[in-house]
């Protein structure tokens, strides 16, 4: 579900050169008299995901991992804008720069997660939200990953403290995320911890064992009467 309206803006700001902005506005009757008002509602979730995007990317380093590209969430601001219909002549909305190319929505806020598209970034994606779990200590999971490559925007945060929003489904938005979330190479690498359903960290993520028939697909029968992976 969203919670906002998107809208493209352009300005020419020098000669032969134009800047491309996303301008987006609550589709809800809030009285934003101040940009602190926009911040608290909509740049929480886009500043905290950008530290966790941060931790995300030193993990990568320490770890060693190749092949994962780096992630960013494009910073958003507060832009105050004329309306003659206000009493105050203007009102406040948040803008971030157009990102160009194909815009894919990973994972949503409700526990829906894409596999059918995406490659390498839809499995970068979930590894990120899975990291974010991980890293907090299971307070926080970033969500609602979307953009273009590895490149985000307007990502949720859930809480156990709730305190994130109106999209912020805590505790039940988290176990939804995992409901769905089926680790990759990526969550391997990084040695993040399993999750359970009742949400408690377990043990580092283990790569399955090959078939030893085909050797290229993951093990998925039990062998009788031994019931042994082989």
């Amino acid at each position: 579900r969203s919670f906002r309206t998107g809208h493209c803006y352009s300005e020419q700001v020098i000669a032969d050169k134009e800047l491309h902005l996303v301008v987006k506005e609550s589709k809800f009757a809030m009285n934003h008299k101040t940009p602190k008002d926009v911040h608290k509602f909509f740049l929480h979730n886009q500043r905290r995901a950008g530290d966790l995007a941060r931790a995300f990317n030193r993990a990568l380093e320490d770890r060693n991992v190749q092949g994962v590209g780096r992630i960013e969430f494009v910073p958003a601001y507060v832009m105050q804008i004329s309306d003659a219909a206000k009493d105050s002549g203007f009102r406040y909305v948040t803008a971030e720069r157009f990102i160009p190319g194909v815009y894919i929505k990973f994972n949503g806020n409700d526990g829906f997660v894409e596999t059918a598209i995406g490659g390498d970034s839809a499995a970068i994606a979930a590894a990120f939200s899975h990291f974010s779990f991980d890293h907090t200590d299971g307070d926080e999971l970033c969500v609602d990953i979307q953009g273009v490559g590895t490149k985000w925007t307007d990502p949720q945060i859930h809480s156990r403290s709730k305190t994130f929003g109106v999209a912020d489904h805590g505790l039940d938005g988290m176990r939804r995320f995992f409901d769905s979330h089926l680790c990759s190479a990526v969550c391997q690498k990084l040695k993040l911890r399993s999750i359970c359903r009742n949400l408690r960290l377990g043990e580092p993520v283990e790569p399955s064992q090959p078939c030893v028939i085909c050797m290229s697909a993951d093990r998925v029968a039990l062998c009788q009467p031994c019931r042994h992976l082989c």
